[in-house]
């Protein structure tokens, strides 16, 4: 479970990523479940929507990414 820093730290960094960023995100995020979203569906979404999607796939895993672990 990530505490209220962690989340607000998270949620800064996700606000932060463009496009680029956010889908490198989901194909090299460590879910302990498949991510397998395909080119198709990425291109089609808003860059709000995938932070959305990125920020609650975080959310239920309860874990930082990777990249933002280091920056802590």
């Amino acid at each position: 479970m990530l505490s209220r820093d962690e989340i607000d730290r998270l949620a800064t960094w996700i606000a932060s990523m463009d496009r680029e960023e956010l889908i490198q995100q989901f194909r090299q995020y460590p879910a302990p479940f498949k991510v397998d979203f395909d080119d198709r569906f990425l291109a089609s979404q808003s860059v709000e929507k995938l932070r959305h999607v990125f920020f609650g796939l975080c959310m239920h895993t309860g874990r930082m990414p990777d990249e933002q672990l280091a920056a802590a």
